[in-house]
């Protein structure tokens, strides 16, 4: 399987945590993906244009109505507010291995 962008880390999510129904993924590609998450706009690092936008992307990331319908916001991560980020993300704690699962264990326990 091969993902580029958001679709490798879709394609992770896919992996790790459906039923493949007795089909087994031996291996997977990705490039470009944001595993770990979006610190920032891409390409958009330095400058108070930037910072402005980042912050915005931040905060409109966290809202419930951006983490239900509004994928790419599941994928924001804000090193600043970690604990933050770590309570409104949906996804992306989770297949990271920063959130406890459904049998109270973290990730890194699969």
């Amino acid at each position: 399987m091969i993902g580029s962008g958001p679709a490798g880390v879709m394609a992770r999510y896919v992996i790790e945590e459906c039923e493949l129904q007795g089909k087994q993924v031996r291996n997977l590609v990705t490039v470009g993906s944001p595993n770990m998450g979006l610190v920032s706009l891409p390409f958009c690092y330095q400058g108070w244009i930037c910072g402005v936008l980042n912050q915005i992307m931040h905060r409109i990331s966290m809202w419930k109505f951006a983490q239900d319908y509004l994928p790419l916001s599941e994928l924001v991560y804000d090193p600043e507010n970690l604990q933050k980020s770590m309570n409104k993300n949906q996804l992306l704690p989770q297949l990271n291995n920063e959130k406890k699962n459904d049998h109270g264990l973290g990730g890194l326990f699969k």
